[in-house]
């Protein structure tokens, strides 16, 4: 019976692409290939529920994804493979280069950077001078306390990418999107290590259950609008 469901609807995926499908289709299908044997309508649709869509699914933490019945290891290893590969498609290649040049645009790509990230770890994402992304680096895992070092690190890779402008974020697995005292002393270090070359921080993100946190900014923005302000003034200041 559950051969027959899964054909059909490969079947309609095929003829009809993928509009053709709600979202707990989806999902549904992508389950088939670790789950083989067991119909996976009713996990899709319990998914979907307890995260809150497909972004919240693959948002999850392995430890979150198997803490749903029937999700084991496996299963949640390929859900955060399948929104990894997804991000590394949307950020790779092409002739249009990706902008980070508002608050939506900005937060959208790094609650995206943590959506395989099951532990905690730091990126630098590095910017030309029209706000077009050159590309990201992991500066560690397991937080930022060795600021010093990933200073050094973050600094020699913005030279030799040509970076005018920083974004700096890490996530709080399975926490909340608050900064403590350590990461706001490692903001300030990674800013002053970057002044000195004549490179702005833009901010530094804390990323926890798809919410984002400015640290540098965070009493002060309360609306896109106050952050699409600073984007323009920084920018003004190098034209």
């Amino acid at each position: 019976m559950h051969s027959g469901h899964r054909e059909r609807m490969r079947e309609k995926f095929l003829k009809c692409g993928s509009e053709a499908l709600e979202d707990h289709e989806l999902l549904e299908m992508l389950l088939f290939y670790s789950i083989p044997r067991k119909n996976t309508n009713e996990l899709a649709h319990t998914l979907i529920s307890r995260f809150g869509g497909l972004r919240g699914v693959f948002d999850a933490s392995v430890q979150m994804l198997t803490g749903i019945e029937g999700v084991g290891t496996v299963t949640a290893v390929h859900i955060k493979l399948v929104g990894a590969l997804l991000f590394r498609y949307n950020i790779s290649g092409g002739k249009v280069k990706r902008k980070l040049d508002s608050y939506s645009a900005v937060t959208a790509f790094v609650r995206e950077l943590f959506v395989a990230e099951s532990e905690e770890r730091v990126y630098a994402v590095m910017l030309n001078n029209s706000l077009g992304l050159i590309g990201y680096t992991a500066l560690g895992a397991g937080g930022i306390s060795l600021s010093v070092a990933h200073s050094r690190e973050l600094l020699e890779d913005c030279i030799l990418s040509g970076a005018a402008y920083v974004i700096l974020a890490h996530n709080h697995p399975d926490g909340v999107a608050l900064p403590s005292g350590i990461d706001i002393e490692a903001t300030q270090t990674f800013h002053n290590a970057l002044r000195y070359a004549g490179i702005d921080l833009i901010d530094h993100f804390v990323v926890a259950n798809g919410c984002c946190t400015p640290i540098m900014r965070g009493g002060e923005i309360s609306a896109e609008e106050s952050f699409d302000k600073v984007l323009e003034e920084m920018t003004s200041a190098k034209r």
